[in-house]
Parts: structure tokens; C-alpha cells; sequence
């Protein structure tokens, strides 16, 4: 093996050693042969999981989906440096993997139960997860669910989420910490329906809701039955 520098030094059979070229550190005839190897999960694209549906009903289901759906459709998606694959959650609980969000891809997907789905997303090996899911369970369980699987997400964990699902709670954590809030009481169907403290006109919403679900603006204090049952 010639060095740049010199020629080489004998070896002994069975034994390398390094060699000095000045300016240059040292340098063993290993380097020299072959380059570093690269890892392969360095030379494939990154794989992200876009978690859409929900089993709580149709409303946040088809939401999932439309918010999904747009952030798909985006231009500036990076798709030679990034594989895009969709888990679909039903509003009876099963799975499918469809190829897009198209009502056709996802007409067109083999459904499969929770424990299918498991071994399929450890097959798939997703780098990270990006949740579209806005119902209670989509905001917690689900996230839970990666989290076993040691897959990372974009958002909060669940044990973040689950104290601003319920506006009492979040109010009563925020209040304790000094944060002003609006004066409100806790109303149940069934047991308070009628507010002690507030009087016309207030707002009247559900306490685990989004997406302006069950809200009402009560003028007549006969009209707050009506907005309880709605919320």
C-alpha cells in the first residue's frame, strides 16, 4: 500500500497498522480502501402516518377526514424526502390503511380490528405519526395507543389533553394558577339544571365539546332547561 508519502512499511501477516502522511493525522489502510457506510434508514424516505376518522360519530369522523384531506392536497409537501401513508379509524371501531382520502380509497380499503391494525403499523414502521383526530378519544386514547408503540406524534400526549377536554376542569386549573376567568357554574342534567349565581343573558355549552358543538345564548330564564338538553 503506497501512502502519498514515501512508500509503504511492511506488515507482519494478520496485523494493521496506522500509518502518519504529514498534515494529514493518521490514516490506517482500512480508511483508505473502503468509505464510511451510511445507514440505511438515512437513504429512504422518512414515512410520517396520518391518523384520521373517529368512532364517536359521523360529524367528528367526516371532519377528521376534510381537515386531513387539505393538508394532503398541499403543494409544499416535501414527497421525495417524505412517504405519506393514512390510517383510518371507523366510527365502529375497525381500522383500514388506505392508499388516499379520496371517498373512493377509502370505500376501497380492507377494514381490520385494533389488533390487526397494531401489527400492521409495527410492519409499516412509521417514523412519526400525525394526528387529525378532534373527538375526546382521537385527543387521548389514540395518541396513548403511539405512544405504546413508541411511535412519535405532533401534538400534546394525552395526559396534557385530557384536563382541557372538560372546561370546568380547564377553568379550575387556570383560576387556581391566577388566570382570570368568566363566572360560570356547572350545570347536570338531572341533578342542577338551573344556574344559582348567573342570570340572563349567559351562554350555555357542553363541557367536553368542540368545534362550537351544543352551544347556546340563553335571553329568558325559562329558555336554559332547553340549552342544557341541547348541550
Amino acid at each position: 500500500l503506497a501512502q502519498g508519502l514515501g512508500q509503504a512499511t511492511p506488515q507482519r501477516p494478520g496485523r494493521q497498522r496506522a500509518h502518519r502522511t504529514r498534515g494529514r493525522g493518521l490514516v490506517s489502510p482500512a480508511m483508505a480502501v473502503a468509505p464510511a457506510a451510511v445507514p440505511a434508514a438515512a437513504l429512504r424516505a422518512r414515512r410520517v402516518l396520518h391518523l384520521v376518522g373517529s368512532r364517536q360519530d359521523e360529524f367528528y369522523h367526516d371532519l377528521s377526514v376534510l381537515y386531513a384531506s387539505a393538508c394532503d392536497a398541499c403543494p409544499l409537501l416535501d414527497r421525495e424526502r417524505y412517504e405519506f401513508h393514512f390510517a383510518h379509524v371507523h366510527t365502529d371501531g375497525t381500522w383500514s390503511f388506505p392508499d388516499g382520502l379520496e371517498e373512493k380509497a377509502l370505500a376501497a380499503a380492507p377494514r381490520m380490528s385494533l389488533a390487526a391494525a397494531v401489527g400492521h403499523i409495527e410492519r409499516l414502521g412509521p417514523d412519526v405519526m400525525v394526528p387529525h383526530m378532534f373527538c375526546v378519544e382521537g385527543m387521548t386514547r389514540y395518541r396513548s395507543l403511539f405512544d405504546l408503540l413508541d411511535v412519535p406524534f405532533l401534538g400534546n400526549h394525552e395526559y396534557t389533553v385530557w384536563p382541557a377536554t372538560d372546561k370546568a376542569t380547564t377553568k379550575q386549573l387556570l383560576e387556581a394558577c391566577g388566570v382570570s376567568v368568566p363566572r360560570g357554574e356547572l350545570l347536570e342534567r338531572g341533578v342542577r339544571e338551573r344556574p344559582a349565581s348567573v342570570r340572563v343573558p349567559f351562554v350555555v355549552k357542553p363541557c367536553n365539546e368542540d368545534n362550537s358543538r351544543g352551544i347556546t345564548l340563553v335571553r329568558k330564564e325559562e329558555d336554559a332547561a332547553a340549552a342544557l338538553e341541547y348541550a
